[in-house]
């Protein structure tokens, strides 16, 4: 996020340095701002210095925005081309109050080496502008919940990069329709869990998220859950569930089969599979339930005459199942839930 700075209570807001090293450190300081408020187009102004300390000090490095303007800083480029190591610490100053520093502790800028704010994050280049490291940004998370044979492109200075796939899961099935009968769908399988760390990561990274599998109509399995891919590893989806015909007798029909054991994992799971639909008589019976992932549940049973109910969205979970209750009419299985790609950046 950018850093905006105005006037607070009569006095400029400002960006400052808090500079420290042996001898008389010194910096190169570049720094962009945009002046919000004025007329189209906006005024840009960049100051330039070469700035010596002696010692511990602080210098403002913003310039101070007019009254009732705001202007937003988009680059702050400190570079050491002094003779030794040194550490600086940039702050942020409201008014005449306390200032608080926008990262951490200081950080150590060896000779030649420049740290860098681009408007989003701040990183470190080392004396041949090759990422050192990233400042200001821990870690990076990315949830991805479309895409098929996608491109994820990794952040720069990302030092390690921890992949989770979740498959997709399948529909419910449909409930038919016959006079003073019952039928009632099993719930759809789950999609099976993979996850893998790479360190170093590589550039890019080829991806798919799988497409839930719809519930099934009248006299139908529901449709099963495709997989979720990411470079060699996959996560299956869950299998449909399975519809029953319409009769009064007893029968309990079993669910969908959750997905298969992921593979290129560190860690590779299977899926949940979908509950079983009961039928006592025609007027008595329970569809199944949809399997569930650790991110939320599947759609839920049905024991009164009523389609079958979705899973939670991009959880990977499945449907439920329909039921037709005393020749109630025809129902549709629920749907499953697409899957889903968590990408976590570790700087």
């Amino acid at each position: 996020m950018s850093y905006a700075i105005g006037v607070t209570g009569g006095n400029a807001d400002s960006i400052q340095l808090v500079v420290a090293g042996s001898g008389t450190p010194t910096l190169d300081v570049h720094v962009t701002q945009i002046d919000k408020d004025n007329a189209s187009p906006p005024v840009v102004t960049t100051v330039r210095t070469r700035t010596a300390f002696s010692g511990a000090a602080t210098t403002k490095i913003t310039t101070d925005p007019a009254t009732n303007h705001e202007a937003t800083v988009t680059v702050i480029s400190v570079a050491n081309t002094g003779a030794a190591a040194c550490t600086f610490l940039p702050q942020l100053k409201l008014g005449s109050g306390t200032a608080t520093s926008l990262f951490g502790a200081a950080v150590t800028l060896q000779v030649g080496e420049t740290a860098l704010y681009n408007g989003t994050t701040w990183f470190c280049y080392d004396a041949t502008l090759g990422v050192k490291t990233a400042l200001a940004a821990p870690l990076s998370v990315t949830v991805l919940t479309s895409g098929t044979a996608a491109t994820y492109t990794t952040k720069p200075g990302c030092r390690a990069l921890f992949v989770e796939c979740w498959g997709a899961g399948a529909g419910g099935a449909g409930g038919a329709n016959a006079a003073s009968n019952a039928s009632v769908g099993s719930g759809g399988g789950s999609g099976s869990y993979c996850s893998k760390l790479y360190s170093p990561p590589a550039a890019t990274y080829t991806y798919t998220v799988g497409a839930k599998g719809a519930g099934g109509t009248s006299g139908a399995n529901g449709a099963v859950g495709n997989s979720t891919t990411w470079g060699a590893l996959t996560a299956p989806g869950g299998l449909g569930g399975v519809f029953q015909a319409t009769q009064v007798s007893l029968l309990d029909t079993v669910g969908g089969v959750g997905g298969a054991i992921a593979t290129g994992g560190d860690v590779n799971g299977a899926g949940a599979p979908g509950g079983n639909s009961k039928r006592s008589n025609g007027t008595i019976a329970v569809s199944g339930f949809g399997g569930s992932t650790s991110l939320g549940g599947g759609g839920g049973a049905r024991s009164a005459q009523n389609a079958g109910l979705d899973a939670i969205a991009n959880t990977g979970s499945g449907g439920g199942g329909a039921a037709t209750i005393n020749g109630g009419g025809v129902t549709n299985g629920g749907n499953g839930a697409d899957g889903l790609i968590r990408v976590t950046e570790f700087f």
